[in-house]
């Protein structure tokens, strides 16, 4: 994956300050800023970081902890396809990769296109569509799939309901993995994360792991 449309001189000065690149007003999350931060895409509302290339720890510490690349995972789901995190972060752990991108937000979707174009061995499709509906619907099977849903700092309600975890578990392989990101930072957060995860997610994927991760959990499950 690389950047385009991205001079090489603002690209050096953003790991002085962060550069930005674009402002959008969206239905979805108000109003969302593109910078370069650190040499890095960042994509952020008011309360909530939604990529940050390589940087974007919940999901590259993640798969550090589970040692992703141990798994043999040909074709990936990413539910919130923002600027493209998730696929940069696993580009670094497999030579090849099938990507398949929901994203709901058009003005997330064009700010990708502008800016994002995928490379070498690894391809990707876009679906403009909601996360859950598509997970509904779909019939494709993924050996990975993350969930990276968030209007600004909140998940919808539909994606707590026992429903769309049942639907995520139809669609991955046998032996396939999701990832759950959610905010961890409050003690509210952290009292229904936990409730959540033992009564809900757990209930779903047995044996399932809690990767905390600095303000995030990850849930981690195995449809094994």
């Amino acid at each position: 994956m690389r950047y385009k449309n991205i001079h090489f001189i603002q690209k050096a000065l953003s790991y002085l300050f962060p550069i930005t690149l674009d402002k959008k007003k969206s239905k979805w999350s108000e109003n969302v800023s593109l910078k370069l931060n650190n040499g890095a895409l960042e994509l952020s509302t008011e309360n909530a970081v939604y990529s940050y290339g390589k940087n974007y720890y919940a999901f590259a510490e993640a798969y550090k902890k589970l040692n992703i690349s141990q798994y043999p995972i040909k074709k990936v789901l990413i539910l919130g396809l923002g600027m493209g995190s998730i696929i940069e972060i696993l580009e670094g752990h497999f030579k090849s990769l099938e990507f398949h991108g929901v994203e709901t937000d058009s003005v997330i979707i064009d700010l990708f296109k502008k800016h994002i174009e995928i490379e070498n061995d690894f391809s990707l499709k876009i679906y403009e569509n909601d996360a859950y509906e598509y997970v509904k619907d779909c019939e494709n099977k993924f050996d990975l799939i993350n969930i990276d849903i968030f209007i600004d700092d909140v998940i919808p309600h539909p994606f707590h309901d026992h429903e769309f975890l049942e639907n995520i578990k139809s669609k991955l392989t046998h032996n396939g993995i999701v990832l759950f990101n959610r905010l961890d930072s409050k003690a509210a957060y952290r009292q229904y994360n936990k409730t959540y995860w033992n009564e809900v997610f757990n209930s779903i994927f047995p044996n399932s792991k809690n990767l905390k991760i600095r303000g995030n959990v990850v849930l981690a499950g195995f449809n094994c």
